[in-house]
Parts: C-alpha cells; sequence; structure tokens
C-alpha cells in the first residue's frame, strides 16, 4: 500500500469526484473504528483513488486535516469535521507553532 503525502498526489478538481466516491470517504472517514485517517487508509478501504479522496478532504468540509502526521513518510492525518479537536491535535498545534 502506498504512502502518501499530500504533495505526491495529482491535484484534481472536485467536480470529478463521483458522488458514489464521496459516499465512500465520508463513510471512511466516519468509520468509528478510526479517530484519524490517511489518505492511503481511506483508499485501501474504499478503492478510491487518492486524488479523488484528497479532492473530496481537502474540498468538501467534511474533514479537517490535523496538525500531526504519521509514519510512514509522515503522512497527513484527517478527522472528521464532525468531531472534536482532541488534546493530541491541540498540542501538536502548540509544537508546530513553536517550530515556525
Amino acid at each position: 500500500m502506498p504512502h502518501y503525502k499530500v504533495e505526491q498526489i495529482p491535484e484534481i478538481p472536485f467536480n470529478e469526484v463521483s458522488a458514489d466516491e464521496i459516499e465512500l470517504v465520508i463513510s471512511a472517514l466516519s468509520d468509528p473504528i478510526w479517530e484519524y485517517r490517511t489518505i492511503s487508509g481511506i483508499e485501501k478501504d474504499t478503492q478510491v483513488s487518492a486524488s479523488h479522496i484528497a479532492a473530496v478532504l481537502d474540498k468538501s468540509g467534511i474533514a479537517r486535516r490535523t496538525a500531526f502526521t504519521v509514519q510512514p513518510g509522515n503522512q497527513a492525518v484527517y478527522a472528521s469535521a464532525d468531531k472534536p479537536v482532541t488534546i493530541r491535535e491541540r498540542i501538536a498545534r502548540i509544537g508546530w507553532l513553536l517550530q515556525q
């Protein structure tokens, strides 16, 4: 399974993503088993292409990108926009701000 950095994924217009793909991504993001999701994890579960997943996550408003990344490859981590921001996310944001 590939591990994506967001900047490695070709950007596509949101209108190229089908309604079925959007529903699959929303379902994967809302799965109660996972607190956070990576693009590669959603791709594995849904078989939707990484570029379509990135378009849904970044342009639909259903998700927020967290302030931390995970290994391997420093992958971006997403959470449902409906879920409250966790202490882990707040600490990661403070760490990021201190590095600037």
